[in-house]
């Protein structure tokens, strides 16, 4: 059977089937203030066993962020007083309350757009089963018993602290029916170093508990009973994979150089200021992509200006000197805030981005106070979402003239990210009016394709092999160049290893990926020359369709 390969590697074991069931009973209190004293206790034990994890000096680099978040969500006043509210108007259990509150959560975010937002559904559903356990069973083990090495686990989900609480050393694989590659169970399994295969989906149901598992998360192939001769192709697979580990590390400590010598900058997209030690790691030249819309997020109102100064702070400090773009907040769209309601029968269309910013200074003025602020503690540039018209530009740049001067700052580059058709257009106007631009592959492909990337039925639109996306790259960049200004790309699209070289030929001055993707493509651009990329560049852009363009590049 076939998945998606999360955390790469080659492994042989028998499965664990683990109980993933969530039986939630439900019934009426007659003492309200005890049962919300009970759900209370709940909270703080839950609380505790990811203090422990963190503490146990087990857990890995990558992972302790995800339980830090986790920790932070069971300690916020909100959960417990929607919790509270909920037992006392409904009398009923702390389980069922509990369960519909963390439910509505999930819900959300599983609605969103976002892949790397939609995932954090997976987070609340790992919450509520730790509460739940600790409701139900009295204790705060959240894992099942592991009374053997070398197994696969297999479950329909996993939630990240589950994942994170088992010895490693026990764990030869994973296996669920669900999730993705931005999964924080994906995450921690690859910082465990634990081959993974998600989103296997009815075929689960196959994989009996106890069955011989052979697993190649690199192709995302699983083999239920493996024969000895399948048993050894995936040995000799597993020490070519081992092999190729230990090539891949060399790029850690070197730039990304073409076989001619010429120096390419390849930047990380991180999500959070703990994100940014990884990105350290494996060599990027800095931060292409900030998002701050988290910092919105995770509370209950705005955040004040001391706290976006902080976090901006840590990740310019932890950068070491290289530059930093921080976006400004991408608010709407696929990414509501409960304190912000906006109702829109299409928000991606609608009010989001720049134009909440423009509609309300008082927070958006907030916002550049504490970068402007923060510049000082390393290579600050500053990054407008969703511009469309060059109205929307100028009083973008006004208003961060404001507050730079407010603050007494000094200045700092000053760019957009160019997402809408009307960017890509007008981007020869927009080009002398700021530092940088920044393409968001991603989103150029919905708006060019007209296309809803959560709708299955026009899902073949939506891939940035389509023409109309890569003639639009190719625009932006000639536009751009022609007045000396430097262009990035901080979607997905600069990641891919097919596009790279296309991207090259185009003159892309920065790469701008998930830190994963970075030491990949630093081998790529190791086996590139000028002349091979441009002839295969011209290929692409004489190509008519999407189909096309993936034959020429090798891509299925």
């Amino acid at each position: 059977m076939k998945g998606i390969g999360a955390s790469d590697g080659i492994a042989v074991g028998r499965a664990k089937r683990l109980n993933a069931e969530e039986t939630v009973p439900a019934y009426t209190v007659e003492d309200t203030a005890a049962e919300v004293k009970r759900a209370m206790a709940a909270l703080e034990t839950a609380q505790q066993a990811i203090t422990a994890l963190l503490n146990g000096g087990t857990v890995q680099a990558e992972t302790t962020p995800i339980l830090e978040a986790h920790r932070e969500i069971l300690a916020d006043p909100e959960l417990w007083e929607q919790v509270k509210q909920e037992i006392e108007s409904t009398s009923q259990n702390a389980e069922r309350a509990f369960f519909d509150v963390l439910s509505m959560y999930e819900q959300m975010f599983a609605a969103m757009e976002d892949e790397y937002l939609r995932e954090r559904a997976a987070d609340m559903r790992d919450i509520r089963r730790r509460i739940l356990r600790v409701l139900q069973r009295g204790g705060a083990g959240i894992a099942d018993a592991v009374e053997e090495s070398g197994v696969v686990l297999v479950a329909e989900d996993i939630g990240p602290s589950e994942l994170a609480a088992y010895d490693a050393t026990q764990i030869a694989g994973l296996i669920t029916g669900v999730g993705g590659t931005s999964s924080h169970s994906a995450i921690i399994a690859r910082s465990l170093g634990i081959p993974a295969v998600v989103g296997v989906g009815a075929a689960l149901a196959k994989i009996a508990d106890g069955a011989l598992i052979g697993l190649n998360s690199t192709t995302g192939e699983i083999i239920v009973n493996p024969t000895a001769q399948q048993q050894a192709d995936l040995e000799e697979e597993r020490r070519a994979f081992a092999a190729r580990q230990q090539q891949m590390a060399q790029f850690k400590s070197r730039p990304a150089v073409t076989r001619e010598g010429d120096t390419v900058r390849v930047a990380a997209n991180i999500a959070g200021t703990k994100d940014a030690a990884k990105a350290v790691d494996v060599g990027v030249d800095g931060v292409g992509l900030f998002r701050t819309e988290f910092l919105y997020m995770d509370g209950s109102n705005f955040p004040s200006e001391d706290e976006q100064f902080a976090a901006y702070r840590e990740v310019l400090q932890a950068m070491q000197g290289k530059p930093v773009v921080i976006r400004t907040f991408d608010i709407g769209g696929d990414k509501p805030l409960s304190y912000l309601p906006i109702e829109e029968s299409n928000p991606f269309l609608g009010y989001r981005a720049i134009r909440i910013c423009m509609d309300r200074p008082d927070i958006f003025k907030t916002q550049l106070r504490a970068l402007y602020r923060a510049s000082e503690y390393g290579m600050l540039e500053i990054m407008f979402p969703m511009i469309a018209t060059v109205e929307e530009l100028w009083q973008a740049l006004a208003m961060a003239e404001e507050a730079r001067q407010e603050v007494g700052a000094e200045r700092v580059p000053l760019g957009i990210m160019i997402e809408t058709p009307a960017a890509v257009w007008m981007s020869d106007v927009l080009a002398p009016l700021v530092d940088f631009f920044s393409i968001v592959s991603n989103d150029l492909v919905q708006y060019t394709m007209a296309c809803d990337r959560t709708n299955e039925r026009v899902s073949y639109l939506n891939h940035y092999f389509q023409p109309a996306v890569l003639r639009s790259v190719q625009h932006v960049i000639a536009a751009a160049h022609r007045f000396g200004k430097h262009v990035a790309m901080c979607g997905e699209m600069a990641g891919d290893k097919a596009l790279i070289p296309v991207l090259y030929a185009m003159g892309l001055d920065e790469f701008s990926m998930s830190a994963a993707r970075v030491l990949a493509a630093k081998e790529v651009f190791s086996q590139l020359t000028r002349a091979e990329a441009q002839a295969l560049c011209e290929k692409v852009l004489a190509a008519e369709t999407g189909d096309e363009v993936k034959q020429i590049l090798g891509v299925h």
